[in-house]
């Protein structure tokens, strides 16, 4: 089991490591320590993702307050943009998601199964693009935008059952999930990544 362990972290390390352009991780820093706002799995394409949070969450609290909060929609309305959101790119949702899956990596070498479950409610609950993103979207996808849904609840589903076993430090469980929720990641980049990536 420690193998088989070592070698999806690895992977996953390999995999999701998120390194932003200019953003440099300095020589001396602990590779425990909780990543600050210079550490290149906090700071993605040039977005913070601290702050993309931040806004993402008064957006949410615009929704409940007028009414329209995502859990009213069912996961239907999964991924699509709360009032306040309005310039939250799908970019910047992946940035976040990527920046969850790295968290999880790391805190499976620590057996830190807190962490584990943290992050994968983060991703479960992932933030909603903006009104211009999600036209966006739907124009490119047309009727494909059905099965970029359908990757989304995957994803989605998948998280939560990461974040249950990982709440009772069920090692096996906790890896297989991830193992799934690494899986619907891909397959989903694999569908709709080239369609859906803006240029600069």
């Amino acid at each position: 089991m420690t193998l088989i362990r070592l070698i999806l972290v690895a992977s996953l390390a390999a995999t999701f490591t998120l390194t932003a352009p200019g953003c440099k991780k300095k020589e001396d820093d602990d590779v425990h320590s909780k990543p600050g706002p210079n550490d290149h799995s906090d700071e993605v394409l040039g977005q913070n993702i601290d702050d993309l949070r931040k806004r993402d969450k008064q957006a949410k609290e615009k929704e409940k307050s007028s009414g329209s909060a995502h859990g009213d929609k069912g996961h239907a309305g999964h991924g699509t943009a709360g009032k306040g959101s309005a310039t939250l790119t799908l970019k910047g949702v992946m940035a976040m998601l990527g920046a969850d899956i790295a968290h999880i990596s790391h805190a499976l070498w620590k057996d830190d199964f807190a962490a584990i479950a943290r992050h994968a409610k983060a991703i479960a609950d992932h933030p909603h693009v903006g009104p211009a993103e999600l036209a966006r979207l739907k124009k490119t996808l047309g009727k494909d935008i059905a099965g970029f849904v359908k990757h989304d609840k995957l994803v989605h589903d998948t998280a939560i059952r990461l974040h249950d076993v990982a709440k009772k430090a069920q090692i096996k469980e906790t890896l297989e999930q991830l193992s799934a929720l690494q899986s619907g990641c891909v397959n989903c980049h694999n569908a709709f990544r080239k369609r859906l990536t803006t240029k600069k």
